[in-house]
């Protein structure tokens, strides 16, 4: 089983008091975008008005009252749901590279998943508080622990959670956009080859913690990345084709899982890691063409997390 590094989260974000600004201003952009999709699939599912003999009072039904007491409106909320989403943000080394430019302002690759999981949160918790639950980690494991691991055996994984709506453990939505690759686990590796994506070797981890952690009868996974993975099967295989297999089989054959693919196109190695459970971009030239499958996904798992 993969070895957990507990860390203190504090330690995985940017030394500054506040996030760039134009950061600010792309996670609100997504946020529109995510809580105006969300409020109209919420209104379209609510049933249409009711009365009864107690709830809120009508002003339009209180001529009736002398022959009729079924005059208060019977609220709506929004029932509770039974699905927990976990959001895997890359952390890894590659993670820092250039994604693209918003407003001028250069982004990182681990700055647009932030602002995503940012947005994504924020949208949830104004438009449904905490009846989905929303699970946030950063994940990553040392380079050199991966080539001295025997595939998914005993390789050491980070997984840092850093936003959560239960248990009181909301944190900063701000915050989170400070999300960095500054990993304890490479820097305790004395440098000497930075951290890499673990993707299929996290999941042992996850789950182990899902299995403590979480009373949802459903999990859906929503993976953040680069595409630089080391549990890919092209060139830089350190975990190999039939553990990845392994490791996807056991996890999440019964389970919802998506990854998106920031700053790469998908292309056949991709397809044989994930599966047809994969967003990337159209072209190589067009750095933003997952925005709009992203949104259609995160917005389908919503629908179905509010679904009766």
């Amino acid at each position: 089983m993969s070895e957990v590094f507990t860390v203190q989260p504090d330690v995985c974000f940017r030394d500054r008091s506040e996030p760039h600004s134009a950061l600010v201003a792309y996670r609100e952009y997504l946020y529109r975008r995510f809580s105006q999709q969300m409020s109209l699939l919420l209104e379209s599912k609510r049933p249409r008005k009711s009365y009864s003999t107690k709830g809120r009072l009508s002003t339009r039904k209180l001529y009736q009252y002398p022959f009729n007491e079924t005059i208060f409106q019977q609220s709506y909320r929004i029932p509770s749901s039974d699905t927990t989403i976990v959001m895997l943000l890359d952390a890894s080394s590659s993670m820092g590279s250039h994604a693209f430019d918003w407003n001028g302002y250069d982004l990182d690759s681990i700055e647009v998943a932030n602002a995503v999981a940012s947005a994504f949160a924020k949208s949830v918790r104004n438009c449904v508080g905490d009846e989905i639950k929303l699970e946030v980690f950063l994940k990553t494991c040392s380079n050199s622990y991966v080539r001295g691991a025997l595939g998914i055996h005993g390789a050491p994984v980070e997984l840092v959670r850093i936003y959560s709506n239960t248990k009181k453990r909301d944190c900063d939505l701000d915050k989170m956009l400070l999300a960095t690759t500054n990993s304890p686990l490479v820097r305790e590796d004395d440098g000497r080859s930075g951290s890499c994506t673990p993707e299929y070797a996290v999941l042992p981890a996850l789950f182990e913690w899902v299995k403590d952690n979480v009373q949802t009868k459903r999990i859906c996974i929503f993976n953040i990345t680069d595409g630089e993975t080391y549990a890919n099967v092209g060139t830089n295989n350190y975990f190999g084709n039939n553990e990845t297999k392994i490791l996807r089989e056991k996890y999440l054959r019964f389970v919802d899982n998506i990854t998106l693919y920031i700053g790469k196109r998908v292309d056949k190695y991709d397809k044989e890691v994930y599966g047809d459970n994969v967003i990337g971009n159209s072209t190589k030239s067009d750095n933003q063409s997952w925005v709009l499958p992203m949104f259609n996904t995160l917005i389908k798992l919503f629908n179905q997390a509010t679904d009766e």
